[in-house]
């Protein structure tokens, strides 16, 4: 055991000390995050809390997220490197006046190590401030601070309807650090302070060494809600969050205009609004989303760019914000069923939108100097 622990002592002092890994060489232009390779953070759109009855009798949780590291491209790492992880549940605002916009979030650590797995639920022993929002994790040194190590890969299990029948999947949204250079994995990534709260944010940009760009468009395929004719039915949901937040701080709404098409290429106009994290069905967007109505049962949809809404009273940047989200469609034999349930990734249109998140903490301390 001690001969395991000193060499993770030393794979850690290596990730951190050894030349080549610990000096950023910035970015030329501002790099855009690929959904495809593994990430320095990963975005997971949706969880919920509580559990279901499965085929077993035995109780799961709704939703059950795993976290894989991989080594970096064009980096050796050594056998056991440990990789120590900073992790956010972020939850939903409420636009009454009296919850004040906030939008609460804690946060804790994981451990795993190169080529390991983590498996975790919001149902403990790191409970969410709320029943379901999304969870944001990045890579950390030991002194938590964020490090450009493009490793991170991830996938949700969502369950859920009678027996726990409905059950799908999604990957999470990577997000690479900007600076692309092998030779940088473990180097330090920029934190910034937020101008309204005063809180350490990680700032994606695109440039130097920040994290990449996110985009701030979403455009998707959608299935009308049906409820009214036989056999199946179904309804979906779009699931839409921000990253522009201001982590237990009032926030100013995101507001997101939509056109759906059906079939036969006719629009519906619509929007919706909300604060940090939304589930919503589409014919709460438009009560004309549906089979009935459009006459097709498949359709599509486009935004607008997302934009945050400056109100009185609340101190919070305004203007372009990112957009990231989910569409989820169950199906059944009874209007309100769910036994079924497939979850989808929306596209973009891969311009970025410079933000910052804003954690729940002061920027971390410098390490401390050896003499």
């Amino acid at each position: 055991m001690y001969a395991i622990m000193r060499t993770l002592k030393y794979a850690w002092l290596a990730l951190l000390f050894v030349p080549g890994l610990s000096i950023a060489q910035a970015s030329v232009a501002a790099t855009l995050s690929n959904s495809q390779e593994p990430g320095s953070v990963l975005v997971f759109p949706y969880f919920q809390t509580g559990t279901v009855i499965e085929f077993s009798n035995l109780p799961e949780p709704k939703t059950e997220i795993h976290i894989g590291v991989r080594c970096p491209t064009g980096v050796t790492c050594p056998e056991l490197l440990p990789v120590k992880l900073h992790a956010d549940w972020v939850c939903p605002g409420s636009e009454n006046p009296s919850s004040s916009f906030v939008c609460r979030e804690s946060d804790f650590v994981l451990f795993t190590t190169i080529n390991g797995k983590i498996t975790l639920s919001p149902n403990g022993p790191n409970v969410p401030p709320c029943k379901h929002g999304y969870l944001v994790v990045y890579v950390v040194n030991l002194f938590d601070q964020p490090i450009k190590f493009d490793g991170l890969i991830g996938d949700a299990v969502v369950r859920g309807g009678a027996g726990g029948t409905a059950l799908s999947a999604y990957n999470a949204i990577p997000i690479q650090a900007a600076n692309t250079v092998p030779g940088a994995t473990g180097s330090l990534i920029t934190t910034g302070i937020d101008p309204h709260t005063g809180q350490a944010t990680l700032i994606f940009d695109g440039l130097g060494n920040d994290y990449a760009l996110v985009t701030g468009q979403l455009t998707g395929d959608v299935k009308f809600d049906n409820t009214t004719k036989p056999p199946l039915f179904n309804k979906t949901r779009l699931i839409l969050l921000t990253l522009d937040v201001q982590s237990n701080f009032p926030n100013n709404p995101t507001f997101v205009d939509f056109v759906f098409y059906n079939a036969d290429q006719r629009p519906t106009s619509t929007g919706t609004n909300f604060v940090c994290w939304q589930e919503r069905d589409i014919t709460a967007f438009n009560r004309g989303l549906t089979l009935a109505s459009q006459g097709t049962q498949e359709g599509s949809f486009v935004s607008d760019q997302a934009t945050k809404i400056q109100l009185q009273g609340i101190s919070d940047g305004s203007g372009p914000a990112t957009l990231l989200g989910l569409i989820l469609t169950t199906e059944g034999a009874q209007p309100q069923a769910d036994e079924r349930l497939y979850i989808t990734a929306p596209y973009n249109n891969s311009i970025g939108v410079p933000t910052a998140f804003s954690l729940d903490s002061a920027p971390p301390p410098p390490p401390p100097v050896s003499h």
